[in-house]
């Protein structure tokens, strides 16, 4: 189905002219309106889907002849426990039990070898089976509890918002910080400017095609939820939009704002989980900015 979805939204952005892309000479407007199509495309093809978190995911390797090897065993054992039998019976219920165990060993063994075959990170798939094994499984920020003074906080919202109060508290303190610094640095230093110090060439549709197709192709995203591998299957029918936006934007030297939202995620670095001290931000861009990023290091002279 997804690829059906892929196919179709390839589909829509091919019959797209961007004029109002195209027309534009200022930077924002032209990426907005860029934007706009594009994500009406998208959020039409791919919407968003609620799901449980409380869903427990069931076991691939549980095939239909397992289950049915299960049940039998479990009504095997529940006459074990609950009637005398004969020694004779009492060995064939062993028997299946190892015979089981052993089935659901290999199924395990199978499954674990598929998913580190398809892995494009081999390294990485070995060590997501060994934590899968051993019980490690990545924490969710959803289960993130804070302690404030004698209150524990789990509501998400609430939570959200002191992530949200401390990460700012902290930039603007280091801002602070390096401004008095800088202060007192440039009294004891005359500092020379250059007002011309950055020059950059315009860039190609074929450079955008292939700063783009240099990409992993991930499946994150940025606040926009577009991931890298979709932009990859699309790039032939909107790199000539993005080319026209990334000139504007090296042409004048200003970076689209909505380019410079993030997703910001709090990652636990070590200590107790429940202070709010041991958490700093991660930033998630768009894709769209990480492209424009890669090609003003690629473009740019100094």
């Amino acid at each position: 189905m997804i690829d059906n979805a892929i196919e179709e939204f390839i589909h829509l952005l091919q019959k797209e002219t961007w004029d109002q892309v195209l027309l534009s000479k200022d930077v924002n407007k032209s990426f907005n309106a860029f934007m706009i199509t594009f994500m009406c495309h998208f959020n039409a093809l791919f919407p968003t889907k609620t799901f449980s978190l409380n869903n427990k995911k069931k076991n691939k390797w549980m095939t239909k002849g397992l289950i049915v090897l299960r049940n039998r065993l479990r009504i095997l054992n529940g006459l074990k426990r609950s009637t005398k039998i004969l020694m004779e019976f009492l060995r064939y219920i062993n028997k299946y039990q190892l015979i089981y165990k052993n089935l659901v060993i290999e199924a395990k063994k199978r499954e674990n070898d598929g998913f580190i075959l398809s892995s494009k990170n081999k390294t990485k798939g070995i060590l997501q089976v060994i934590n899968k094994e051993i019980g490690k499984f990545p924490r969710n920020n959803s289960n993130i509890q804070l302690q404030n003074n004698t209150e524990l906080i789990t509501d998400p919202q609430i939570i959200s918002e002191k992530f949200y109060s401390f990460f700012i508290d902290t930039v603007n303190d280091l801002l602070n910080k390096n401004s008095s610094y800088r202060i007192k640095q440039t009294s004891q230093h005359d500092i020379k400017t250059c007002p011309s110090s950055m020059f950059a060439s315009p860039v190609t549709e074929n450079e955008v095609e292939n700063v783009i197709n240099n990409l992993k192709g991930k499946s994150s995203s940025g606040f926009d939820e577009v991931p890298e591998f979709l932009v990859k299957r699309c790039t032939h029918y909107i790199k000539k939009p993005l080319t026209h936006v990334f000139n504007i934007s090296l042409r004048f030297g200003i970076f689209p704002d909505l380019m410079k939202k993030a997703k910001i995620r709090p990652l636990f670095k070590k200590g107790d989980r429940q202070d709010i001290q041991n958490y700093r931000p991660i930033a998630v861009l768009s894709v769209f900015s990480k492209i424009l990023e890669k090609i003003m290091y690629k473009v740019v002279q100094i």
